[in-house]
């Protein structure tokens, strides 16, 4: 085994359960539909406005859809990721050694090993860095900024 590069621990609860969902929906995919959407939605409702015809009526299930749906997926999503995301019994020691060539990371005594170069990407957010392997894995490697005992978050972002 290499030596470490970055170590990294730390508590897990809800509110790090919290903070990783917040994070990954502000700079994933989800956020940019509904962004799209509420444009279509702005533009539709200035339709509909100025129109006032039959025409309008495809507009209003554009609206429905927007102001709806699309919501209630995202409160979905939220629920089901922080659940995901909330170690059982509440919280759990997280600890992260990252060599050369490997993330190890240890959760409620269970410990993962990921290749760098399986790293699919990863999310800069305010506390978090959020590490998102190929695969699936039962919660997010989730790495706390301020929790590095070697190297820091900065490094382990260019390390990346």
């Amino acid at each position: 085994m290499n030596e470490p590069l970055f170590k990294n621990s730390f508590i897990r609860d809800k509110n790090t359960a919290f903070e990783i969902v917040k994070g990954m929906l502000l700079l994933t995919f989800i956020m940019k539909v509904l962004y799209v959407a509420f444009a279509i939605s702005l533009m539709s409702t200035l339709v509909i406005a100025i129109i006032q015809n039959r025409i309008a009526s495809l507009f209003n299930i554009i609206d429905i859809t927007t102001y709806v749906f699309i919501p209630l997926l995202l409160i979905f999503m939220c629920v089901v990721l922080k659940v995901r995301n909330t170690p059982k019994g509440g919280q759990s020691e997280e600890s992260f050694v990252i060599t050369d060539d490997e993330m190890i990371w240890t959760s409620s005594n269970t410990m993962r090993t990921y290749a760098i170069k399986d790293i699919y990407t990863y999310y800069d957010t305010r506390y978090y860095i959020i590490v998102i392997p190929k695969g699936i894995t039962p919660m997010i490697p989730a790495i706390k900024k301020d929790s590095f005992t070697l190297g820091n978050a900065e490094g382990f972002i260019d390390f990346l």
